[in-house]
């Protein structure tokens, strides 16, 4: 199983909300994604958090896609093994999306996301 498959298997189905869509994560203390960040206290890397937006923008549009760019972030809450993570994206252009990461109940993230279509092959588009 492959990173990708690994936190695909980690969430919930997305679901549509008034902004967008929002997908749930449980990552347990095991992942791949703390090891080594850091030891004793492990958190989840900011470039984590924006791999799994980026992988529900792809379910979303049906096809992988390449970051271009975050033109804005703030990163201001740690996120440790086994939090319950409620990302929510929503389009604001073609290549642009809004991204928020919510644990229980608090913002742990914003940022902007550009991204551009890079698979040929598509995924199945979420319905």
């Amino acid at each position: 199983m492959n990173l990708r498959e690994t936190f695909l298997s980690l969430s919930e189905p997305p679901r549509a909300t008034e902004n967008g869509f929002v997908r749930t994560y449980v990552l347990p203390a095991d992942h791949p994604a703390f090891a080594g960040h850091f030891p004793g206290h492990p958190i989840l890397p900011a470039v984590t958090q924006v791999f799994l937006a980026q992988l529900l923008v792809e379910a979303i549009e049906g096809t992988q896609v390449r970051l271009t760019g975050i033109p804005q972030g703030k990163f201001t809450a740690p996120i440790g093994p086994g939090t319950r993570i409620d990302i929510e994206v929503g389009r604001r252009s073609e290549s642009l999306w809004q991204c928020r990461l919510q644990c229980d109940g608090h913002t742990a993230a914003t940022f902007q996301m550009a991204v551009v279509p890079c698979d040929p092959s598509p995924l199945a588009p979420l319905q």
